[in-house]
């Protein structure tokens, strides 16, 4: 097979996509199997992110204490981007990520490291 044949698959992940839980098991199965046929496949796992409807979000509504415990709790005091998940896909799809596969990528600002615990404990 000719690196130019190769082929990336970059999933995304929801809550519960850290290491050891029941998602991550089928994500590096399939990695198994496809790296034979120079498929990789990884998974990014998005926590919260400002998204156009996000941003449209009332100010009275973003002083609510839910809405400022959760931006606390990724320990940069405040969402991501979406260009913060494109950036980590447009890294992992190419080719100069050829050895890289059956990997769990969680871009939410140390929330997966339980801060949120330390920040509310």
């Amino acid at each position: 097979m000719k690196l130019k044949d190769r082929v990336a698959i970059v999933t995304g992940a929801g809550r519960g996509s850290g290491r050891g839980s029941p998602s991550n098991s089928p994500k590096q199965a399939l990695a198994k199997e496809a790296a034979p046929h120079g498929v990789r496949v990884n998974c990014v796992a998005p926590g919260p992110v400002t998204s156009e409807a996000g941003r449209s979000i009332p100010p009275e509504m973003k002083q609510n204490l839910a809405y400022q415990e959760l931006s606390k709790s990724t320990g940069f005091g405040h969402f991501g981007e979406p260009g913060d998940i494109a950036n980590l896909v447009a890294f992992l799809a190419p080719d100069d990520a050829k050895f890289i596969t059956g990997q769990n990528y969680p871009v939410c600002g140390v929330m997966n490291l339980g801060l949120a615990d330390r920040l509310s404990g």
